[in-house]
Parts: C-alpha cells; sequence; structure tokens
C-alpha cells in the first residue's frame, strides 16, 4: 500500500477492505501511513456508493486505525463523522513569525500535534508562504492551517492546510481532519453549528460541517476521475 501510494503521489491514498462483512480503511501519504484522513474517506466512500457496494440509501461504517466512521449519503453530499479533538490555546504567538512570516491574532493546537492559526483577513491566506524547514526543524505541527472569515456570503471561512515535511506532502489540496479542531473552532467563534468553509489551494474544495456533540460531521462530494486495474 505504502509503495501503491508513494507511485500516485496523491496527498493522501486511501485502501478500503471488505473482511468478513466489515469495511477497514487506511491511509497512506506519499511517505508514510497516518491515521485518519477526510477527503480520502469521503473519496472511498464515493467508490463504494458508484460501485454499489453499498445501497445508495444505506449508511456504512469504516473502521480506520483509531475510529469508527459512519457514513451516509444527504441529498447527494457524502457525510462522514469525525471525533472532535481536545485543543489548547497558545500563550504566545511569536513563533509563527519564523514559520509563516506573520504573526497570527489566534492559534490553537490539539493534542496530535495538529495547528490552527487565525487571522483576520482573507487575503493574508492566500498570500501566506510557510517556511518548512522550520516547521520540521521545531517538529512544530503535524498539519498546519491557516484560516481567516470568508469574504464571500456562501462561506462562513476560508482556510489552507500545510503539512510536516516527512509526510511527503507541502499543501493538502481538501482537507477533512483538520476539522476536528476547526469546525468546532469556527463554531465558538460565529455561534453556527452549521458551517461551510473553502479550501484557498490551487484545486480549492468546499466541505460543509456540522457539530453534534463530541462529533463533527463533514459534507464533501466527489467524482470519479480515473478507473484502473491494478496487475
Amino acid at each position: 500500500m505504502q509503495s501503491l501510494s508513494s507511485e500516485i503521489n496523491a496527498s493522501e491514498t486511501a485502501f478500503i477492505e471488505l473482511n468478513n462483512g466489515n469495511f477497514n480503511i487506511r491511509y497512506f501519504t506519499p511517505a508514510k501511513e497516518i491515521p485518519l484522513c477526510g477527503h480520502a474517506t469521503l473519496a472511498g466512500a464515493h467508490i463504494l456508493y458508484e460501485q454499489n457496494i453499498i445501497k445508495f440509501q444505506d449508511k456504512c461504517l469504516l473502521h480506520a486505525t483509531k475510529n469508527d466512521i459512519l457514513v451516509y449519503n444527504d441529498n447527494n453530499w457524502i457525510t462522514i463523522t469525525f471525533p472532535v479533538y481536545d485543543i489548547k490555546y497558545f500563550d504566545s504567538l511569536s513563533k509563527f513569525k519564523n514559520i509563516l512570516n506573520l504573526i497570527p491574532i489566534e492559534a490553537i493546537k490539539s493534542d496530535n500535534n495538529f495547528v490552527v492559526a487565525r487571522f483576520a483577513d482573507w487575503q493574508d491566506i492566500v498570500n501566506i508562504s510557510v517556511n518548512f524547514d522550520v516547521l520540521k526543524q521545531e517538529n512544530f505541527a503535524e498539519i498546519l492551517a491557516v484560516t481567516a472569515p470568508s469574504p464571500w456570503p456562501d462561506y462562513d471561512f476560508v482556510v489552507r492546510v500545510f503539512c510536516h515535511p516527512d509526510l511527503g506532502v507541502t499543501e493538502d489540496p481538501v482537507t477533512g481532519v483538520i476539522n476536528c479542531i476547526l469546525a468546532p473552532y469556527w463554531q465558538s467563534k460565529l455561534n453556527k453549528s452549521k458551517l461551510i468553509s473553502k479550501q484557498l489551494s490551487k484545486r480549492t474544495g468546499i466541505l460543509k460541517f456540522n457539530i453534534i456533540d463530541d462529533k463533527v460531521e463533514i459534507k464533501g462530494q466527489a467524482i470519479t476521475v480515473l478507473d484502473m486495474k491494478l496487475l
């Protein structure tokens, strides 16, 4: 699986195994296995529905390394359910200057080394540049997200997501798992349980969120772009 992921060279590749009626899912970047990935889960669920392995109207439980992920269809938006992670706020924001050449308004970090830095202006998110050498040297974050309020009325916030160099990925095009801390963070700022984000990567991506207790429902859409047989 790691060899195939390196050859495919997408930011993450999901592998789903049907074992005694159970669906097991694993995720690999081009460089290593990771425990959880949002958009690879969404893509995998899309294939299961499209191939009629799961009936369109049925729910499905995918077993990842550390979490069970409930998947279902909601008006052609595939919904995946992820845990909400505990966070703590940064006391000092000075380190961000060396990594982003900017200092955020506020920043949070989860126990599994996910970091979110909030800025006031969405243009900062577009123009931001990451010093990956510093990010690697200090092991500052496994995933570093930068976010700001959206300038567009259809979206609540915008985001870009960068990865530790050891993952073999620089910028993630669309990121579900960061919303384990990002979605509840913006919920507390905007006082809304239902949110929509736009990821400002080169490819871009749109995700919807619904916070329910200690879970975040992440909704996205996918299309099939390649169908092949590996020999």
